[in-house]
């Protein structure tokens, strides 16, 4: 269990379904990133499902990606095949999952506001992501951040992890026509999300201060430069 899992009892619920399925791939040493791609391909069909309808088999092929999300981590850091290739691989694969069903709900509701909160979510999605990837956390706010780790239902309904891909299933499936709901929810969990991240990385004492990340400026800068920017 990561820090701070264990006051999400959904999260609890989820790890000890995906147990089995570690348990086989070590047995037959099945990579991670094999079960990353398997949860990837299980996600977008389950997005397709939705889409005709198919209700029940798109909550079933839902639910056995996330929990497959929850093992191809472990998996990895059991046999020793941790790499930065599958960090990036389970990262990219959840992200595309969770933008194929936000998509695909506002086509199934159709209506202009639909439209309006898919592109307000993957638009969230991708600031967060260039915060995080490009800024790192300032060690001294970072300490504090314990604060986040809350128990209940904050911590099952106001952080965002794969547990939020669970609930966000679930949550269009059962609310029908009241679905905007569920995606509302799902901008406010960014909208903290967004605003917890920069505090860590872009504000301290209520001040604009903010580092690069080193590994970005490698990725843009030319090598003869890399050196004299860090």
């Amino acid at each position: 269990m990561k820090d701070g899992e264990v006051g999400n009892p959904l999260t609890v619920f989820l790890r000890l379904l995906a147990k089995p399925v570690v348990l086989i791939c070590l047995r037959n040493c099945i990579s991670p990133n094999v079960v990353t791609l398997v949860s990837l391909i299980l996600g977008i069909t389950s997005a397709l499902l939705y889409l005709i309808g198919a209700k029940f088999a798109f909550i079933i092929l839902w639910s056995l990606s996330v929990i497959l999300d929850y093992a191809d981590g472990v998996i990895a850091r059991k046999s020793g095949r941790q790499s930065h290739f599958g960090y990036l691989f389970d990262m990219i694969s959840d992200r595309i999952k969770l933008t194929v069903l936000v998509v695909t709900w506002s086509f199934v509701i159709g209506e202009p506001f639909s439209y309006i909160i898919s592109i307000a979510i993957l638009s969230l999605l991708c600031i967060i992501e260039l915060i995080t990837h490009i800024f790192i956390k300032q060690a001294k706010i970072a300490v504090n951040s314990d604060k986040y780790q809350t128990i209940g239902f904050r911590r099952v309904f106001l952080t965002f992890d794969m547990h939020t891909f669970f609930v966000y299933g679930f949550g269009i499936l059962l609310a029908g026509g009241f679905s905007v709901f569920v995606n509302a929810w799902l901008i406010l969990v960014l909208a903290l999300v967004l605003f917890r991240e920069c505090s860590d990385r872009l504000f301290y004492k209520g001040k604009f201060s903010s580092t690069y990340n080193p590994k970005i400026i490698n990725y843009f800068l030319p090598k003869k430069d890399r050196d004299e920017s860090l």
